[in-house]
């Protein structure tokens, strides 16, 4: 059995209530706040969830940091999705419910280009480095991993003083494109693939590639504890793992 099947399967036995027990669950609203970089996925396997188990939930996506400045201020969510170390300091806190810390999945970087314009190769560092150099304007999340990621993959590059001129940090790069701010995106696999207007060329070359990972809890403080682990054992379980490689995550790996 592979590293991911066993982090699978243990997060799935944590996360499992006992069947046929009554539950808090029934027609239960789950707010859940959500790294926007797996908004693709979940945006397909949620109304899925919601049609198993009559639970309603409300997703908010935010990079990391926003949503963690709205925790710490107080606002309240049943299930969570940020960073490893966002969500071991949640617990430290007291916040999350420590057993119920999963790897939720991992992502890397992939570049878009505007829809009808130049598709440059990718497939090697070389090309990578001479199409962000081409570029008019690339942009990219200001506030998010990927977004630091992708400044350090400019200095590994040797090109991080001649690339600022033309760098785009942005709240929201999603819509850079369709709003003329960039004729390039660099943003996780799945936001990529969210992107307006745009062409998808792939992820980066694997020697420069990098990976954000997602790790999910339960609010200590749910009123709905039972709905919302069913939430994240439907998330982990084999059947929808097809779902977040289409759209650019591996299921249960950090």
């Amino acid at each position: 059995m592979s590293a991911r099947s066993i982090a699978v399967a243990f997060a799935v036995a944590v996360l499992v209530p006992i069947l046929g027990m009554p539950n808090d669950a029934a027609g239960a609203e789950i707010k859940l706040l959500a790294t926007s970089g797996a908004r693709s996925a979940l945006s397909e396997l949620l109304p899925q969830f919601e049609a198993r188990t009559g639970h309603k939930v409300n997703a908010d996506f935010a990079p990391f940091a926003a949503l963690k400045r709205r925790i710490d201020a107080g606002e309240n969510f049943d299930v969570v999705i940020l960073s490893p170390a966002l969500i071991d300091e949640l617990i430290k806190h007291g916040k999350i419910a420590a057993d119920t810390r999963i790897a939720f999945a991992r992502t890397g970087l992939a570049v878009v280009v505007a829809q009808g314009g130049p598709k440059p190769d990718m497939s090697t560092v070389e090309n990578f480095r001479r199409a962000l150099l081409n570029a008019k304007a690339v942009a990219y999340v200001k506030e998010s991993e990927g977004g630091a990621h992708f400044l350090e993959i400019l200095n590994q590059l040797g090109i991080a003083e001649e690339m600022r001129p033309k760098l785009k940090p942005l709240d929201n790069a999603r819509d850079a494109i369709q709003k003329g701010e960039a004729d390039m995106v660099i943003n996780s696999t799945g936001s990529a693939m969210e992107t307006p207007a745009s062409e998808y060329l792939g992820g980066l070359p694997s020697k420069i590639q990098r990976y954000i990972p997602f790790t999910a809890g339960v609010s200590a403080a749910t009123k709905h504890p039972e709905a919302a682990r069913a939430l994240l054992r439907f998330l982990m379980s084999p059947d929808v793992a097809a779902a977040f490689r289409a759209k650019g995550l591996e299921q249960g790996v950090n």
